[in-house]
């Protein structure tokens, strides 16, 4: 009879341990899983940020010429750091100076008549509307799975997961401020 119960208890203890087992790979291999998506998305913000830097050359040609030379300067230095900068934080920021050189040009064009008259201004404030669009859908895609992400790793037993495994907290969140 002992050696049945032993039986029994061995036989529990083991499909325990497989039952654990499948949820820690099951639950690892979804945060890896999320933590692509978060590449990806990422990419996605990357791609819209680029294609608005590179489209301000083009659409401030035609309307420089009532421009401020240290904005067109501090427009050319934030893309510039825009395109040198590596990882989110910093993309993050750099567009933020970007944001504000973008609108120091705006309101210069503004207050030029002759500028704001012109159908290139016009143009600009076009193009500059859908590019903002696309950053702020592309944002809003990339925050939302760092907040799935984030909220997975608090969850009992996925954190306990997550933290055997190595996973962590990615904070690198896309706000909207006041230059945004």
């Amino acid at each position: 009879m002992r050696g049945k119960t032993m039986a029994i208890m061995l036989l529990l203890i083991a499909a325990a341990a497989l039952v654990g087992g499948n949820k820690f790979a099951g639950v690892k291999e979804d945060l890896a899983r999320q933590r692509e998506t978060i590449a990806a998305q990422w990419s996605s913000v990357e791609a819209a940020l680029e294609r608005r830097a590179d489209v301000i050359p083009h659409l401030i040609e035609p309307v420089k010429k009532g421009i401020d030379d240290g904005v067109l300067r501090e427009l050319s230095a934030t893309r510039a750091k825009l395109a040198s900068a590596r990882e989110p934080e910093e993309k993050i920021r750099a567009n933020r100076e970007l944001s504000v050189a973008l609108g120091k040009l705006m309101s210069q064009c503004e207050t030029d008549g002759r500028v704001r008259q012109s159908g290139a201004f016009r143009l600009l404030q076009e193009e500059l509307a859908v590019r903002e669009d696309e950053i702020a859908n592309e944002r809003f895609q990339y925050n939302n799975a760092l907040e799935h992400y984030n909220a997975r790793m608090q969850r009992f037993p996925d954190n306990v997961v997550a933290s055997l495994a190595g996973f962590t907290r990615n904070d690198a969140y896309f706000g909207t401020g006041p230059a945004q």
